[in-house]
């Protein structure tokens, strides 16, 4: 008449080794696209503001080959980070995701 625990619920289980390999596959080739997508977008708003990387650089407080690997897609950001592209191209940091489909 008591609780039967034979087992964990299935939000408890630890998942297989393969099935996190499998996530993590997942949620990198999903960083990739996101990254890679944002990257173009700065990029785009960059050369319509007529701005270097250099200069943008220096607008934001970054190093211009942080900038450089943003547009390339090769670096995640902080949110502090998107604020401070966002306000040295004198945007709003939603535009920076404008067109970015997940």
């Amino acid at each position: 008449m008591g609780e039967h625990v034979d087992s964990e619920p299935l939000s408890a289980q630890k998942p297989s080794f393969r099935r996190i390999r499998l996530i993590r596959e997942s949620m990198s080739t999903f960083m990739v696209v996101i990254m890679s997508a944002f990257g173009k977008r700065m990029r785009q708003l960059r050369l319509r503001k007529k701005l270097s990387q250099e200069r943008l650089a220096e607008l934001a407080g970054l190093h211009v080959t942080f900038v450089g690997a943003i547009e390339r897609g090769k670096r995640n950001l902080s949110l502090v980070t998107i604020v401070k592209l966002a306000k040295a191209l004198k945007v709003k940091p939603g535009e920076l995701f404008r067109g970015i489909r997940t």
